[in-house]
């Protein structure tokens, strides 16, 4: 939304960050609590809570936001002796319930106009990959014309504040336009809000996916 850091952008104002390695991973998880006097448990049988962490963060290199409501989780569920138990990330629902549960305080905190938004945003948001079974997928929709309807730009921009959506530019040079997409797909198997809503959605998705195929073809093949 800033033009001067579009600008920059195009040029050679972005530096893409390499993914951490797993000790990376760790230090952040461990050194900023340690500085803080917080400790997380260790089990005898599940092994020490932030290992635990650790190894499910490794396991998606775009965690590094669903790391970091699990931790904020955590730490409001600290005991009162400054640990961060295997009890609290069970009762969260581990990192993917941890995103769900933000997801859905996000939603219930908009006004009824902004919640009625969610339909139109989501099969802009959502889409199904072509593989077998059709599993649900994120798609980047156009931010402008997303926000246009009754509503979404409240929605929008509540998930976005939220860092449940992410914003970036699409298109190359000059045709480069802001838009948006889920920042996780935990939310498309966690969420149970929008769980229901791809249920009941899959056949006109399904429909969609084809006709999208089938029109990129036609194309590709000078109509």
């Amino acid at each position: 939304e800033i033009p001067e850091l579009i600008e920059l952008a195009r040029g050679h104002g972005t530096y893409q960050l390499p993914a951490l390695v797993p000790a990376e991973i760790t230090a952040l998880i461990r050194q900023p609590a340690q500085a803080a006097g917080l400790a997380y448990e260790e089990d005898p049988v599940k092994g020490r809570l932030d290992d635990v962490l650790r190894d499910a963060a490794v396991r998606d290199p775009r965690a590094l936001p669903l790391l970091e409501f699990t931790l904020e989780e955590l730490y409001g569920r600290r005991t009162e002796s400054g640990v961060m138990t295997h009890a609290a990330y069970q009762e969260i629902g581990g990192m993917e319930g941890a995103i769900a549960r933000r997801a859905e305080e996000i939603f219930s905190h908009l006004d009824a106009e902004a919640q009625g938004a969610f339909d139109a945003a989501m099969h802009d948001l959502v889409g199904l990959d072509r593989a077998e079974g059709d599993p649900a997928t994120r798609r980047w929709a156009d931010q402008e014309r997303a926000g246009a309807r009754p509503g979404a730009r409240a929605f929008l921009d509540a998930f976005l504040d939220a860092r449940l959506l992410v914003a970036d530019l699409r298109g190359t040079g000059v045709d480069a336009r802001p838009a948006v997409t889920l920042a996780h797909e935990a939310l498309l198997t966690s969420w149970p809000r929008l769980c229901a809503w791809l249920e009941e959605n899959r056949t006109l998705l399904r429909a969609r996916s084809r006709v999208t195929a089938a029109a990129a073809q036609w194309v590709q093949e000078g109509r």
